[in-house]
């Protein structure tokens, strides 16, 4: 109860498509001031909790486009590499998990010993792709709604509070042993009861 994480972002959306000057660190000092400034007008609990913040740092937010992908041949991508995801959800290190949890699971059972590598890592990446790009898509959907920009949303309190109540459900109730039986099964396996 001594310590609080707190992460305040705005998003510059002066140009259609910003981008990250590539000379400028990816993380920096902030000012307090500058810090206070962009978080003006705010609550008086905003203000109070940020006033706390002596000396804030200033992080960029860098995601990837979704891949057609994770495989090529004998190489498979996981976690960030396949899917850098802005962190709005909380689960890019979640799906960096269970990518390896699952690759790990198919390479190390003995059945699959016979099968050619490309067939499990495409196995792989059709079970994982399509929920990590969902993830990737439904994190920036997120910052969106954060930020008051989602169209269905806006800032009306209490259909945000509706729709953040709910939209997490499909991500935090998933079931990586049906994905391990549907991977399996991809590779002609007989499913083993867990």
């Amino acid at each position: 109860g001594r310590l609080i994480n707190v992460v305040a972002f705005v998003s510059d959306r002066s140009q259609p498509n910003p981008a990250w000057p590539s000379d400028a660190p990816w993380v920096r000092q902030a000012s307090q001031a500058e810090m206070l400034k962009a978080f003006e007008g705010w609550g008086d609990a905003v203000q109070v909790l940020l006033e706390c913040i002596a000396t804030p740092s200033l992080w960029a937010l860098h995601d990837l486009a979704e891949l057609p992908g994770y495989t090529h041949g004998r190489v498979g991508l996981i976690g960030d590499a396949a899917h850098a995801m802005l962190p709005h959800q909380g689960a890019g290190a979640g799906q960096g998990l269970e990518d390896a949890w699952l690759l790990a699971r198919l390479l190390a059972d003995p059945n699959v010993l016979g099968s050619p590598v490309q067939a499990v890592l495409e196995a792989y990446d059709a079970v994982r792709r399509p929920r990590a790009c969902r993830v990737q898509r439904t994190s920036w959907e997120a910052g969106e709604l954060y930020e008051f920009r989602d169209p269905a949303v806006l800032d009306d309190p209490q259909l945000l509070g509706k729709v953040l109540g709910e939209r997490f459900d499909w991500l935090w109730n998933h079931d990586l042993q049906d994905d391990l039986k549907r991977a399996r099964q991809l590779l002609g396996l007989q499913v083993q009861a867990a």
